[in-house]
């Protein structure tokens, strides 16, 4: 199923998934794994909520993490402006956590929720604390 995945082509660009992610097609990326993207005039993304697994098969319930497509979830966010929606970093089952090493550089606003770990949080306390402000409710942090 991963390597059906990673042969699929955009219809509009005739870009495979694998190549998109040579190529660290942030756009592209996002548009295989059904994540709504829209560029911006200054060239960054703003994509729906963020999670770091794709599901394979909707009715079987088959979810495989980014990791497994090969994502480097550093350089997937690196464009990303906006997230209308959630930004979830934590997950149930540890494999299906958040791999990134670093906050995303150019992140301004995150419309929904900020649901992470407590190491996550204390690893990325000040960016954060800059997109929640003051409203505490925007963030989920799981033991």
């Amino acid at each position: 199923m991963i390597s059906e995945k990673l042969n699929e082509v955009l219809p509009d660009s005739k870009m495979s998934f694998a190549k998109a992610i040579k190529e660290n097609d942030g756009a592209a990326i996002f548009k295989f794994l059904n994540v709504p993207v829209k560029q911006l005039d200054d060239g960054m993304l703003e994509i729906g909520t963020y999670r770091p697994s794709y599901s394979l098969n909707l009715k079987s319930g088959i979810s495989v993490p980014y990791s497994m497509f090969g994502l480097d979830e550093d350089m997937l966010l690196k464009n990303v402006k906006v997230i209308n929606g959630n930004l979830v970093l934590d997950a149930k089952l540890n494999v299906f956590e958040s791999r990134i090493t670093k906050f995303p550089p150019n992140l301004e606003v995150v419309t929904g929720r900020i649901i992470c770990t407590k190491e996550q949080y204390a690893k990325f306390k000040p960016d954060i604390d800059r997109l929640i402000e003051t409203d505490k409710r925007k963030l989920v942090i799981h033991q």
